[in-house]
């Protein structure tokens, strides 16, 4: 099939579901399957690398038709060779182009350049779009604090304070003697995970936020260990995360046991911070569990240690629980079932939208609402109905729909108010460009 007739069969399948979305929102499905792509060649999956390729064209085609351009012609600039020095092989210094072409003048990278390469190595390094703070950029530095004045040589005034001393780190560097630490102080275990066989500046990122203020002190109480894979991703294996991609932080128990991670680099503020809900997390999780130990019949212990596993993002281990929940309660004698429901119509809800079935997401929180009318999670009902309108290029009215709800219910809910607030910062941006 040429290139040209992709374009025009591709119309024909989606340019109607394609026009009603709207041009940035489905760059960003573009940008998503670009990162599930990413993830495939850095597994080596080849029994999946063709889907993703061809599932990673697709959306990049259909970008090009809702922009104008005929990929016939796009492709042409190739038919003869190097666009830049018109040789076949190309006779470019460097990566396709900085040498000079004849009788024209040398095109080099600049700021704009070392932009473009920065966001492609954040988006093949990054997670994917749900876990957006963790690949955020790194907020605006603050304004500098002014030195204090200095005393004249006869001057009374005391001499200033001197600044509190640094906050000391003793990284590990393997598994077995952090564990050692952890285990003698029963503390848990942070691991810094980044990687030596491919240049990464987002490792250096991450390596550098770790060694900030913020970062140092959320680390007290813990047992630092830095790890720096090689290509075997021994490490990562070992914790069943060798598809995440580096850099990231792993937070283990006193056992060396995988809890939960946060992915990509991360500001050293916004790192703090999630380690220590992570660290809240796992607490929780310890809790629960030994609730739900006491009497392996209660649901409301199960649901409860369900939703600490969900706490620390491990929806695989929260589902297992939430079955058992469900078994142990058939009656609903807990009063549970429109929050077990609710799990249940979520999952589906994001499959439906992952495969751009936003009729059929909107259907099943239409079911919810019909069986479940005074539910409690009617917040988390009302955030995806606006995420599926964003989706489906309703761009404003979802933006509208988050802000009443940020300003309402969500506010009582700091997992769910964090992710509206996500949403409307991602939406604001897409209307910006718009403008």
């Amino acid at each position: 099939m040429e290139i040209g007739e992709f374009q025009r069969r591709l119309r024909e399948i989606y340019e109607t579901r394609d026009r009603a979305r709207g041009r940035d929102a489905t760059f960003m499905w573009l940008v998503e399957e670009v990162g599930e792509l990413s993830r495939a060649l850095r597994r080596g999956d080849a029994a999946n690398l063709r889907e993703e390729f061809s599932d990673a064209l697709a959306w990049l085609v259909s970008v090009a038709t809702m922009a104008g351009v005929d990929m016939d012609a796009a492709a042409a600039r190739y038919a003869d060779g190097c666009p830049r020095c018109g040789r076949a092989p190309c006779a470019c210094r460097g990566e396709r182009g900085t040498k000079k072409p004849a009788g024209g003048k040398p095109r080099r990278r600049g700021k704009s350049g070392k932009a473009v390469r920065n966001a492609l190595l954040v988006l093949f390094f990054a997670a994917s779009p749900a876990a957006a703070q963790e690949g955020s950029a790194p907020p605006a530095p603050p304004p500098p604090v002014p030195a204090p004045p200095v005393p004249d040589a006869g001057s009374s005034a005391a001499p200033a304070t001197p600044p509190p001393a640094k906050l000391e780190v003793v990284w590990r560097k393997d598994l077995d003697a952090a564990k050692a630490a952890a285990r003698e102080g029963s503390l848990r275990i942070v691991a810094v995970v980044t990687e030596e066989f491919y240049p990464s500046e987002l490792c250096a990122r991450l390596e550098k936020a770790v060694e900030e203020e913020p970062a140092r002190a959320a680390l007290a109480g813990l047992v630092a260990l830095r790890i720096v894979e090689k290509e075997d991703l021994a490490f990562s294996k070992a914790l069943g995360l060798q598809d995440l991609g580096h850099p990231y932080t792993a937070l283990l128990d006193s056992e060396g046991k995988y809890l939960a991670h946060l992915r990509g680099a991360v500001p050293a503020a916004a790192w703090a911070k999630e380690i220590g809900r992570l660290l809240a997390a796992a607490a929780s999780l310890d809790r629960r569990r030994d609730e739900a130990r006491k009497d392996a019949s209660n649901a409301k212990a199960l649901f409860g240690l369900s939703e600490a596993w969900r706490e620390l993002r491990r929806d695989r281990e929260a589902d297992d629980v939430l079955a058992r929940a469900e078994n142990a309660d058939p009656d609903d004698r807990a009063g549970l079932l429109p929050l077990f429901r609710f799990r249940r119509v979520e999952a589906r809800v994001e499959d439906r939208m992952a495969a751009q079935d936003f009729e059929g997401a909107r259907a099943l929180l239409d079911a919810y609402d019909r069986e479940f009318p005074t539910s409690p999670r009617k917040p988390w009902i009302a955030f995806y109905r606006a995420v599926t309108r964003a989706y489906r290029g309703e761009t404003e009215p979802a933006l509208e729909d988050l802000r009443e709800l940020a300003a309402g219910a969500a506010a009582k809910d700091e997992s769910l108010l964090a992710l509206v607030t996500e949403r409307v910062a991602s939406l604001e941006k897409v209307i910006d460009r718009k403008k």
